[in-house]
């Protein structure tokens, strides 16, 4: 999501009197939170594309925040995961074996951590790179972007100013969170430690990410060296559409209906083909 270099992303919708109270039941959130006029509620949608090898990958998502929650989703019947924000916990959801099941920030970081440490005994620059990364920072005055630029990635960001803070604040904390979630989900990913470095300059600017171009050069940056070319575009909608609420109440009686069982599991389910 959100200028990631994630490959793995997912959805959902909410809607009316009955959902508020699914809501209520299967989360524990109050009906006066619900309604309260001023909650803020927006949708990020984002394109990913990943070159690599002449190969191309394009996934196209949608990430909704209301009220505390956060649904990210791919399509009409990919992988839904929601994020509550006040426990800090992945709920993913499979639309088509109909399972489910939960992490906890607690344990993804538990995970990053095991990774990092392997990565730091490694006798590999790039490896001791991604584990702390340093960027040279500066800024597209013709353009407008902000570079990032070293051995062995470069971002170049197209930016605009939030319209309000807490939008910032929402957004960032679920980029962050599914950064460290997407290398959990995906091993032998890139670590996440080079987006977090950059999401934290970008909040600190205030700065929403219209456009990430990204070169990763895994092997340094020389004159044929070949990298791993990664552009993703972003909008912000600051209102939500009936379909957004669809897709909310949707997920949220997946995530009452659906067995839960442990993250081993439902990836042995989510494998098998239907």
């Amino acid at each position: 999501m959100a200028g990631s270099q994630d490959v793995r992303t997912t959805g959902f919708a909410w809607w009316g009197v009955a959902c508020l109270c699914m809501f209520h039941f299967v989360f524990g959130a109050s009906l006066w939170a619900q309604t309260t006029v001023g909650i803020d509620r927006f949708r990020v949608d984002n394109i990913v594309q990943m070159e690599q090898d002449d190969k191309l990958v394009k996934i196209e998502t949608s990430t909704i925040f209301s009220d505390g929650l956060v649904f990210d989703f791919i399509g009409d019947y990919g992988e839904i995961i929601i994020y509550r924000q006040d426990t800090s916990t992945f709920t993913l959801l499979d639309p088509i074996h109909r399972v489910q099941t939960e992490l906890t920030m607690d344990s993804v970081d538990e995970f990053l951590e095991r990774i990092k440490k392997r990565l730091e005994e490694k006798d590999d620059k790039f490896c001791r790179f991604i584990v702390s990364p340093q960027f040279e920072k500066s800024k597209n005055e013709e353009g407008g972007e902000l570079l990032f630029q070293s051995k062995f990635i470069d971002y170049e960001i197209k930016t605009k100013p939030f319209e309000q803070k807490s939008f910032a604040k929402e957004f960032f904390l679920f980029s962050n969170a599914y950064s460290k979630l997407n290398i959990y989900l995906n091993p032998g990913t890139t670590t996440p430690f080079a987006r977090l470095a950059i999401n934290e300059d970008l909040e600190q600017l205030n700065l929403f990410p219209e456009s990430f171009h990204t070169n990763v050069y895994p092997k340094g940056k020389w004159l044929f060296s070949k990298s791993i070319k990664i552009e993703s575009r972003h909008s912000i909608v600051r209102r939500l559409s009936e379909k957004d609420h669809g897709r909310i109440m949707r997920a949220l009686h997946f995530a009452q209906q659906f067995p839960k069982m442990p993250f081993g599991d439902y990836q042995k389910a989510i494998n098998v083909k239907k």
